[in-house]
């Protein structure tokens, strides 16, 4: 498919979805909203466009399917992806209802219903051990027996224009539990406030006590019933002409963006617009996702006529501080003049809950690979001494190059190796050495289950320092959570010793809420290392080993 890339007004581009083995082009997300695998769209403005694949497979509404959520080990267990299901509802839908009924007795098993993603997301709560999941709907009725409705009064409201995933959530250790899956869907006229708002992002550049060109952001009424728009602004310097008005159904219309530059200095300085939609009887309301902007003052031309260019000094892999990178991984690039300030990707984007923006303070990356194929990095820190960012999938293995773009200045190409798999292991204190970043999860005899960190800060060291671990009596098994980066490619050999001693890897996964972080489960540990003093942690994936980190075993 087509990938980032600039196009002149009014060109056709062609989108074409290539499922791979086992999988479903389901859909196309974001300005284009297209069920073809291969459709062509008209540039007309920036456009985001995302292709999605699936392997759940599809519930018809009115034919239940039958439901196995196989036995595993864990106390608690996400069934999604795979082992989900999609429904696609027909454009008429105003109402779908999703109930799942468990014919194993005794059992617990909770629903969960996301729009646009197949893969639930979920994070322990404060305790450590309560998971917390992340989804548009869920139902969490004692036993096993869910249901969930979806319509125009939910929250967010029915979108028959999106795929919605199932995910089951098991808390039977040692259970296989079969049911059945159905689905029911209302027709009919609906007060569903369904509205796009494009582009998704805004980013203004200028110098200083110059304002920007205007930028126009389109609404568009996919629903039913006309509503009523209002654009906010939640800063001085940006604002929105008409602010509100009237959209009839299946309307369109265009919103002029722009933004002062008088008092603003030179950095990027961030804002967002809220999109609200009423109907006229103001019974319904609903926001749409905020569309964040970014206006980047420049240095005044008139104080330096020759802006200073990037310059890239070193490409490191983010964990093990040393040369290395694969698809996926984080990378840190190091130089000067970079970017125009300091600053990190949003919360929900460091949750995985957007894509990464690929400009931040004025700064935008761009790797090169070894057949020529560029593609924008996402970008999770920048200052003006270093960029941390995300390598883009299919990235290929080989010689690749990386430049940085500051406003319209560009570093020369800066060279690395790209690699299948590039293992690194976070340290407690970010520079690849020393304690790791690792916590430390304990199963007593009884099946209890705690976890502790295994460093802290120490002021007198100004660092962070090891916190002995002790493996407690016979009946506990003590397992380590670490975490990494370029380990996920892996495929023919995967190992790792703590004090020489080979460890199980029990688990490696992209972690859930990170992106680039590989989350690591080791042991349990034999008991053996204990008293072992300061150990050496070393993980080896396909030949490569990573760097070491250190724990204290007492």
């Amino acid at each position: 498919m087509t990938t980032d890339a600039h196009y002149q007004e009014g060109s056709s581009v062609v989108l074409t979805a290539v499922p791979a083995f086992g999988w479903e082009f389901v859909q196309w997300q974001g300005d284009i909203g297209s069920r073809e695998s291969s459709t062509t769209i008209t540039m007309d403005r920036p456009m985001h466009a995302e292709a999605l694949f699936s392997q759940a497979p599809q519930v018809m509404p009115g034919e239940p399917e039958s439901v196995v959520l196989s036995s595993t080990d864990y106390r608690f267990f996400p069934y999604d992806e795979a082992s989900g299901f999609r429904i696609e509802p027909p454009s008429d839908a105003s109402e779908i209802r999703i109930g799942f009924e468990a014919s194993t007795p005794g059992v617990e098993v909770d629903l969960f219903v996301k729009a646009g993603s197949d893969s639930l997301s979920w994070s322990y709560g404060e305790d450590g051990q309560t998971p917390a999941f992340h989804a548009d709907f869920e139902s969490v009725q004692p036993g096993g027996s869910e249901s969930v409705v979806i319509n125009a009064s939910s929250d967010p409201p029915l979108d028959p224009s999106r795929t919605y995933f199932v995910s089951f959530v098991a808390f039977n250790p040692g259970t296989r539990i079969e049911g059945t899956l159905s689905v029911e869907v209302e027709r009919g006229p609906s007060v569903s406030l369904l509205a796009d708002a494009s582009p998704r992002a805004l980013t203004f550049v200028s110098p200083p006590d110059t304002d920007p060109p205007t930028q126009v952001v389109r609404l568009t009424n996919r629903g039913s019933s006309p509503f009523r728009y209002v654009l906010n602004s939640d800063r001085t310097w940006l604002s929105a002409h008409p602010a509100t008005g009237m959209l009839a159904a299946g309307a369109t219309t265009e919103a002029t963006v722009s933004t002062l530059s008088a008092g603003k200095w030179p950095d990027t300085h961030r804002g967002q617009l809220t999109v609200t939609l009423s109907v006229p009887s103001g019974q319904n309301a609903r926001t749409l996702p905020s569309i964040p902007v970014a206006f980047v003052v420049t240095p005044d031309s008139g104080i330096d006529s020759t802006p200073a260019t990037p310059l890239v000094d070193q490409v490191l892999n983010s964990a093990s501080q040393a040369a290395g990178a694969a698809p996926l991984s984080i990378v840190d690039v190091y130089g000067t003049d970079l970017a125009l300030g300091n600053g990190s990707a949003d919360e929900s984007v460091r949750n995985g809950l957007d894509p990464l923006p690929t400009l931040l303070h004025g700064a935008s990356l761009t790797v090169t690979d070894s057949i020529g194929k560029s593609r924008l990095g996402g970008l999770l820190y920048v200052s003006p001494t270093e960029i941390s960012f995300l390598v883009p999938d299919g990235v290929l293995p080989g010689a690749a190059t990386v430049i940085v773009r500051r406003g319209e200045v560009v570093s020369d190409p800066f060279s690395f190796e790209v690699t299948a798999v590039a293992p690194g292991l976070f340290s407690a204190n970010l520079d690849g050495a020393g304690p790791a970043w690792a916590f430390a999860i304990r199963v007593d005899s009884s099946g209890g289950q705690s976890t502790a960190p295994l460093a802290n800060f120490d002021a007198s060291a100004g660092s962070r320092v090891s916190i002995p671990l002790n493996l407690g009596p016979v009946g506990d098994q003590v397992y380590l959570q670490m975490f990494g980066t370029g380990i996920r490619g892996w495929e023919r050999e995967l190992s790792c010793t703590v004090g020489g001693t080979n460890v199980e890897i029990n688990s490696l996964a992209p972690h859930l809420d990170s992106p680039g972080i590989d989350q690591i489960i080791l042991g349990p540990l034999p008991r053996d290392l204990a008293g072992s003093g300061e150990v050496d942690v070393i993980l080896v994936a396909d030949g490569l080993s990573s760097n070491s980190v250190s724990l204290s075993i007492e």
